[in-house]
């Protein structure tokens, strides 16, 4: 085995747990350390020990080489994988069926939805796609989540529903390419 980088192990750890909506706190309670030492190694000021990365190497069923490496691939329905993967481990699987941040489901289900990507969504057509991947936001919260994450979504045209006039909202277009 070639010698361990754990600036990348580290980096790479934080990518998988980002991908999979683990949050903080949750990252601490499966690697069994303080909330505290999680800022510190996510801000570069010491490492993740011997014992945290073999934990989650095993949560994710992944390598140590494989963590090592500069490029890890990860797919973007790794938090599915693993709700799969841990069903019978009630610590895991409370934590995977924990509502993640909506910023989480922005990211890795509605920017992934071919649908959304070509033709765009309303807020409630948003909150549907949601609620089929169990994901509970009101159409308020989703409409302010848009506005927050404007460097992922944009705004990309309205229609009437019910005699409103609603958003319909995209993927953000790199604008050196119109």
């Amino acid at each position: 085995m070639k010698n361990l980088n754990l600036k990348q192990i580290s980096e790479n750890i934080f990518s998988l747990f980002e991908f999979a909506g683990i949050q903080k706190t949750q990252i601490a309670n499966i690697l069994g350390v303080s909330n505290r030492q999680i800022t510190r190694i996510n801000r570069k000021k010491t490492s993740f020990s011997v014992s945290s990365i073999n934990i989650a190497c095993a949560f994710f069923d992944i390598s140590i080489d494989e963590l090592n490496q500069e490029k890890l691939n990860i797919m973007h329905d790794i938090r599915d994988k693993l709700l799969i993967r841990h069903k019978n481990n009630l610590e895991y699987y409370h934590i995977l069926t924990t509502r993640p941040s909506i910023t989480y489901a922005i990211k890795h289900i509605l920017l992934h939805n071919t649908t959304f990507i070509e033709q765009g969504f309303t807020a409630g057509d948003i909150r549907k796609l949601f609620l089929e991947k169990g994901l509970d936001y009101d159409s308020k919260y989703i409409s302010t989540a848009m506005a927050r994450n404007s460097t992922l979504v944009d705004v990309i045209g309205s229609k009437t529903v019910r005699g409103k006039t609603v958003n319909i909202y995209g993927p953000l277009k790199d604008k050196s390419q119109e």
